[in-house]
């Protein structure tokens, strides 16, 4: 079985098995539409850059590299920003690292954002959903009741009436869940580690492991709930994870340790049983942590990390070469304090909850609080 906890540095997993082993992911809305960067230069650094704030709701910076990172302390996460050619690196804004899990504009409605929050915070936090005018429990509105033990990613549909959100109840698995954004019935989709909502709003794809299996596998949905789901990847024998949908909705990109011990990027139609095509081929960096596609889908970014007897030079933000050549990637940003997930935005920067997806630690495979 493939522990995906192994990703996270030692540090960072002792303080996370104090405070119930996981920090949930960041889910930004984003556009779609224009082309992928196709800059060559390389970055380092640590992702410490001089914030400009949270954007005003719906607006997002365009054709960028979103990610993140933890503080030295551990105390705050913060999410960054990076060209595709690995300049104009900076940090948009923190968040306290016990207090808020996962945040996601509404499309429809400046101002409005929305995003987990734990009101008594602690060492065994229970985090419920709200939505305020920025990212702040002060005079915020409360759209589901604290219960949940962590908040793995929000997402807000493109016509802003439901939010879509992965979470645990207690000590069980993590759900896919769906709620109005103005309060009412929560209801259970599916089991997922992770989840993300076509833009069109009308399916969702995401990873769990099959019954008996201890592998996961990567899955559709309608988001509707109705009828069953369909498995897109029938090979027990290895792990595929952290699916997103392309922008134009016609591919998924996910990581896998199908063909290299070391997990690599490939890309599929959502179709049962069709063929991947691996895009990267890099054996002593683990891609296991999140994969987003250009908004052209040419190209895909990816966050490295440690893998065997790697180095922590090798930790950072990566960038692939253009699907269907040789694969490649070029490491644009240095990083040894980044989290898992990662999102390219479109051209236009709006946000757009069915190109939500995750930015932030999430929670790995069979743990639970």
């Amino acid at each position: 079985m493939h522990g995906r906890s192994q990703f996270c540095s030692m540090s960072v997993c002792t303080a996370l098995t104090v405070s119930i082993l996981a920090v949930g992911l960041l889910a930004i809305g984003c556009g779609g539409g224009g082309g992928g960067g196709t800059g060559t230069g390389t970055g380092t650094g640590t992702g410490t850059g001089t914030g400009t704030g949270i954007p005003p709701a719906g607006v997002l910076p365009s054709n960028m590299i979103l990610f993140s990172d933890v503080s030295g302390d551990l105390s705050s996460v913060n999410v960054n920003q990076i060209k595709p050619d690995g300049t104009s690196e900076k940090t948009l804004f923190s968040v306290p690292f016990a207090n808020y899990q996962g945040f996601a504009y509404n499309p429809t409605v400046k101002g409005q954002v929305l995003f987990g929050f734990a009101p008594a915070g602690g060492s065994n936090p229970s985090y419920g959903i709200y939505s305020n005018t920025s990212i702040s429990g002060s005079n915020a509105k409360q759209i589901v009741a604290p219960q949940y033990s962590y908040i793995a990613s929000i997402q807000v549909s493109s016509d802003g009436k439901t939010v879509y959100f992965v979470a645990s109840l207690g000590a069980d698995y993590s759900h896919i869940f769906k709620v109005p954004i103005g309060g009412g019935t929560v209801t259970p989709l599916a089991y997922a580690y992770t989840a993300h909502v076509r833009d069109a709003g009308d399916m969702l794809t995401y990873d769990f492991n099959p019954s008996g299996s201890s592998e996961s596998a990567v899955y559709v949905l309608p988001t509707s709930g109705s009828g069953s789901p369909t498995l897109l990847t029938t090979d027990a024998n290895h792990n595929y994870e952290y699916p997103q949908w392309s922008k134009d909705g016609k591919s998924i990109v996910l990581v896998s340790d199908k063909d290299n011990p070391s997990f690599e990027v490939y890309v599929m139609p959502a179709t049962a049983g069709a063929a991947l095509t691996q895009v990267t081929n890099l054996p002593n960096v683990e891609k296991d942590s999140g994969v987003t596609f250009s908004a052209d889908g040419t190209m895909v970014s990816f966050v490295g990390t440690i893998a065997g007897s790697g180095s922590l030079s090798d930790q950072g933000v990566y960038r692939s070469t253009v699907i269907g050549t040789t694969p490649g990637q070029t490491l644009i940003w240095q990083d040894n304090q980044i989290e898992g997930g990662i999102y390219w935005t479109g051209s236009n920067g709006r946000s757009l909850g069915g190109n939500a997806t995750y930015l932030a630690r999430r929670r790995r495979h069979a743990i639970v609080p």
